[in-house]
């Protein structure tokens, strides 16, 4: 969803970092692929921020994405 937004507005990563209050190597690893050691997941907060700032609607996934992380975090399974 970052590489979205950083493609939409021609965004460098030092610009996702000072939108998001992040290092640029905090953003270098959110961008490396998922197959890489050093890569992170982006939390979904970041994301919101920077969607936000940039004046964008978030994409559909992110809803799904932020359902699925806090169904994670229930002390007992939740299906839908």
């Amino acid at each position: 969803m970052i590489k979205q937004l950083k493609q939409i507005h021609s965004l460098t990563n030092q610009e996702i970092a000072d939108l998001c209050h992040v290092s640029i190597h905090t953003v270098n690893s959110w961008l490396k692929p998922p197959t890489s050691k050093s890569h992170n997941k982006c939390p979904l907060v970041c994301i919101e921020l920077a969607y936000r700032k940039c004046g964008e609607q978030l994409p559909p996934e992110f809803e799904e994405r932020r359902m699925k992380d806090l169904a994670s975090r229930l002390p007992y399974p939740y299906k839908c």
